[in-house]
This record gives C-alpha cells, sequence and structure tokens, in this order.
C-alpha cells in the first residue's frame, strides 16, 4: 500500500512549518511520502518530492489548493491512498491504521465537535449547506486516491463557479469541503477521524471538551504563539 501525504507552503514562514511537519511525519508516519508544493524547493528539507507552485497570496493558497494539487493528478494517482496536511501542523504520536480506508477520511473540528460548526450560509454559493449533521476540519483529509481526487475535481469545479459570480465561500476550501461531506453524509464507508488529528496546540478545554478525551496525534500549531518565525518549542 502507498501513501502520499501533501503539503502546500509557499513563503518562508511555511517553508520553516513544512520542515517541521515533514520531520515529524517521518518519525511518526514513515510509510507515507511527503510531498511539498511549494514555490521554492530548495528551502524545503527532507521531503521525498516537491512540486513547483507559484504563491497565490491569501485567500488563493487555500482557496485554491485543490487547483494546485490536481494540476499533478497523474502523480497522485500512482499512489494508493492521498493525504493533505497543513504545513503548520507537527505529528506527535504515530499515526493509526484508523484513517486508512475504501473511500474519503474526515476530520471532526476540534471547535465544532459534536455540533453543526458554520458551514457557508448563503444559498448563493456552491458551497452552501444547512443539512450537515458534522463539521469537519480542513487541516487533515484525504482518503483512498480515486474518491479524494475525484472529491477534489468537485469542489474545485465548484469553486470555479462561486468565482464566476464573485463568491468566496467563508472558510474557503474547508466549506466546500464540509458541503460535500454533508452531500455524503451517510456514505457507510466513510471514515470520521476524532480530533485528535487536529489538536489545537496549548488546548486547555476552551471548545467545551476535556483536554485528555482525546490523544493528541497530529497538533495544529499555534501561529500567535510563534509570531513570523516557527520553532517546535
Amino acid at each position: 500500500m502507498s501513501i502520499a501525504l501533501i503539503t502546500l507552503a509557499t513563503g518562508p514562514v511555511y517553508h520553516e512549518y513544512a520542515n517541521g511537519m515533514v520531520a515529524s511525519s517521518h518519525k511518526f508516519w514513515p510509510e507515507a511520502q511527503t510531498i511539498v508544493f511549494t514555490d521554492s524547493p530548495y528551502s524545503i528539507k527532507g521531503s521525498d518530492m516537491c512540486v513547483y507552485t507559484e504563491p497565490k497570496g491569501y485567500p488563493g493558497e487555500t482557496l485554491y489548493r485543490y487547483h494546485t494539487f490536481l494540476k499533478s493528478e497523474g502523480l497522485l494517482r500512482k499512489f494508493d491512498h492521498v493525504f493533505y496536511c497543513d504545513a503548520d501542523m507537527l505529528w506527535v504520536s504515530p499515526a493509526g491504521d484508523e484513517m486508512i480506508g475504501t473511500a474519503l477520511t474526515a476530520t471532526q473540528h476540534p471547535g465544532y465537535f459534536g455540533r453543526k460548526g458554520t458551514p457557508e450560509t448563503r444559498k448563493e454559493s456552491t458551497a452552501f449547506c444547512d443539512w450537515n449533521m458534522a463539521y469537519y476540519a480542513g487541516g487533515f483529509q484525504g482518503g483512498a486516491a480515486r474518491p479524494y481526487l475525484g472529491a477534489m475535481s468537485v469542489m474545485r469545479d465548484r469553486i470555479d463557479a462561486d468565482a464566476k459570480n464573485g463568491i468566496t465561500a467563508v472558510w474557503h476550501d474547508e466549506s466546500h469541503w464540509n458541503r460535500f461531506l454533508a452531500d455524503h453524509q451517510y456514505a457507510e464507508d466513510i471514515i470520521e477521524l476524532p480530533p485528535s488529528y487536529c489538536y489545537p496546540e496549548d488546548y486547555a478545554g476552551q471548545w467545551g471538551w476535556p483536554a485528555d478525551k482525546f490523544k493528541p496525534v497530529l497538533v495544529a500549531l499555534n501561529k500567535k504563539k510563534r509570531g513570523n518565525h516557527w520553532s517546535q518549542s
């Protein structure tokens, strides 16, 4: 079984974040081959592969990430599974087999665990959704390569349709991810991961669940804590 772990890192700050995430993934998920989509391949250390991409700024970098990845669809289809991880995360425990399935894998958002969260509410947007039963983080997602790349294609087309109408979904790609999952929420083969795979750094119960309810596996770093300089401390 082959696994690709992809991330997106443009700009010096995110190059540093990506280097940390890649190093931690090699330690805790050695089966995964890391592929970094970046504007500066020479700034990325330890990745199994880099793919050059032009920087798009904010919010284009996140909103159009599926466009970026699908430009390398042929490469990604060579893998059995493809997972996306935000660059500003760190693996702190071994990745578990529970994430590997036959379809999509989604991570329950730590801020809205057990709640409907904040999906797009404007009916004019193709990301509009008011029928979801859960809310998922955009920071770690993926699944079997064929269905995940298929989901990327649908979301890419919806994002393009919104752009033609001058609309940007409220939480960009995450809004479209949640709409897609809501449309398929009764599919029995979709894997739901706990907030362990998007565990907030320095979490102290501020989102209503005990800090020891979930074991951190993949930690979402506190960027405000680091300012413009990355460190693992």
